[in-house]
């Protein structure tokens, strides 16, 4: 009987043994099994492995799934916020027009609308951060409460949080 980082150093075609009693040996044999990209894979077969190998191919798209509706979900909201400034500056023309009459250059009215978009884009980042964070804590909790899961489903990093600022820095 070998121990699982033993199984990874031996050369064999297939290899028949009980499975661990000891749960780091048992965890230990599981990584092998998931870790992908190795010049050598451990293949287990098992009740445990099929059921992990089921959860492993439905996160993988789920994960698909949530990427899709993020990116049509933003793509929206660029939408949403590019109609309102658009809008916003058309329905200000007369605002505009009193402005250049006071001797207000081009550049200064266009200041006015940048700064006005920036903030507005600033608050709704910082809205969108507290809500999507709250969501992904929110959705974790109940998915590991109710199905007993000691994973995290959704991640909300800095990476998000980059993202949410640059698209609404962008659009602004």
């Amino acid at each position: 009987y070998a121990k699982a980082e033993e199984l990874q150093e031996i050369i064999y075609n297939f290899a028949v043994a009980p499975t661990p009693t000891d749960k780091e040996e048992l965890y230990s044999l599981i990584d092998i099994h998931l870790t992908e990209g190795q010049s050598r894979s451990l293949r287990i077969n098992n009740g445990a492995s099929f059921i992990t190998n089921l959860v492993n191919t439905v996160m993988r798209t789920i994960r698909l799934i949530m990427i899709l509706a993020g990116i049509g979900v933003a793509l929206f909201a660029v939408l949403l916020m590019s109609n309102y400034i658009a809008t916003s500056i058309t329905n200000r023309k007369r605002d505009i027009g009193i402005l250049r009459a006071l001797g207000a250059k081009t550049s200064d009215v266009f200041a006015i609308f940048v700064n006005e978009s920036i903030i507005m884009a600033v608050i709704n980042s910082i809205l969108s951060i507290f809500v999507a964070l709250g969501a992904s804590i929110g959705i974790n909790k109940f998915m590991q409460a109710k199905y007993m899961a000691d994973f995290t489903i959704l991640s909300f990093g800095i990476r998000q949080v980059a993202i949410i600022l640059c698209l609404s820095i962008a659009v602004a």
